[in-house]
């Protein structure tokens, strides 16, 4: 299993542009080994602002669980 906080480093040392979208606060399931809140974002990215997408039931079941999203950009 992957280590998230190593795989946000590495992303954050390569990466000019890191943008997420990841479900939040849901059962782990093959897809999604951990389990994420806002705060595991805003730790990692704490110069970027970690909005939260809450689902619209008319879209369930596809976007139906909510998410933090981000664009994080490299200072050059």
């Amino acid at each position: 299993m992957r280590d998230p906080d190593l795989q946000i480093k590495k992303g954050k040392e390569i990466a000019k542009v890191v943008r997420v979208f990841e479900p939040i606060n849901v059962p782990t399931d093959i897809a999604h080994p951990h389990i994420f809140d806002v705060e595991f974002f805003e730790r990692h990215f704490p110069e970027s602002e970690v909005k939260k997408y809450i689902p619209d039931p008319k879209w369930a079941p596809f976007f139906g669980t909510e998410c933090a999203y981000l664009v994080w950009e490299k200072k050059v």
